[in-house]
């Protein structure tokens, strides 16, 4: 005898199981659609975001007259759904990629020693975002390396990098230093190195080179190799007295401040209901308003130390308002 209670039970207790499996791989599912889409998202608009700030580099460096590099990081905060928000509507996450471009028409020499002709880097924020979201300028320049002007007493003793020369030569005294210039009065003064003070050089060949770079104790970062620019003060053929060293990390930027460069978001969202009665119905409408607020934040040296130099950004997404009647 066939047992038909049993065999209800048994249907109602899979239908439950099958609710369960499917909130569960729903839930599941919503998660992975999720972190598919943004992923998609991101990868696309960093491609955007990285042909834009080249196209910005290379635009800027043919509009500008002077030979120097020309480094521009366009910075975007683009909004992403979000699934698993409770008010449907996501948040916004900065995306950011930079651009360097050298152009120079070999008219005119390299020249670091005005912020203007000193190699730069740009910052553009949000070019495409509508003037009321805007609470600072989009763009910020600061210099990324100045000259650092040394007595050249500083080079005997010290690890040198000479152009021709794969290892690093130590310079025994200024007797071996000599202003070397390709043409006088025309081009940039270099330092030449006679490698060999024991016979005498105006009568025979003895072994030289060009500096190239220097180790010394820098005013910022300690010791670390820069670059020789040029010979400030000094007669071709006699001892330099000064020496202009290119310091990559003395502009207003530099890799230490740079790596606390951050961005700070604050979220704001409420909701507002109203309810209205009349002799027929009620009637209820709900607002909701949100508003991001990116904060990026700019750390710059201006010559007294650290400071910040922020830049901000305000986003509304306002929601349409939404309403409900119930007859009575």
């Amino acid at each position: 005898m066939v047992n038909f209670s049993r065999i209800k039970e048994n249907r109602m207790g899979h239908k439950g199981q099958s609710l369960v499996e499917v909130a569960v791989f729903g839930a599941f599912l919503l998660m992975v659609l999720g972190f598919l889409l943004n992923a998609g998202m991101s990868y696309n608009y960093q491609q955007e975001v990285k042909m834009e700030a080249y196209r910005r580099a290379m635009q800027m460096a043919a509009q500008s007259s002077t030979p120097k590099g020309q480094v521009v990081q366009v910075v975007k905060d683009v909004h992403f759904p979000d699934p698993s928000d409770m008010f449907a509507l996501g948040s916004r996450e900065a995306i950011q990629s930079a651009g360097s471009v050298f152009w120079s028409n070999n008219s005119s020499q390299l020249d670091y020693a005005t912020p203007e002709n000193s190699t730069t880097k740009r910052f553009v924020f949000n070019p495409d975002s509508p003037p009321a979201t805007r609470v600072s300028i989009l763009n910020r320049t600061y210099t990324t390396a100045a000259l650092d002007p040394q007595h050249a007493s500083i080079i005997p003793n010290k690890n040198a990098i000479l152009n021709g020369v794969p290892v690093p030569y130590v310079v025994n005294d200024m007797s071996q230093t000599k202003v070397y210039q390709a043409e006088k009065d025309v081009g940039t003064k270099e330092v030449m190195i006679l490698m060999n003070t024991s016979i005498d050089c105006e009568i025979q060949y003895c072994e030289k080179d060009i500096l190239g770079q220097l180790e010394y104790n820098a005013p910022r970062n300690g010791t670390a190799y820069y670059q020789l620019f040029n010979v400030t003060d000094g007669d071709m053929g006699e001892e330099p007295r000064e020496l202009a060293f290119l310091n990559q990390e003395a502009g207003q930027l530099n890799t230490s401040l740079e790596r606390l460069q951050v961005v700070n978001k604050t979220i704001q969202r409420d909701s507002t209901l109203t309810l209205d009665e009349d002799s027929s119905s009620y009637t209820s409408r709900e607002l909701l308003n949100s508003a991001e607020t990116m904060n990026h934040v700019i750390m710059i040296d201006n010559g007294g130390g650290p400071v910040h130099d922020d830049a901000n950004f305000i986003f509304h997404d306002p929601e349409p308002s939404k309403t409900w009647t119930t007859p009575k």
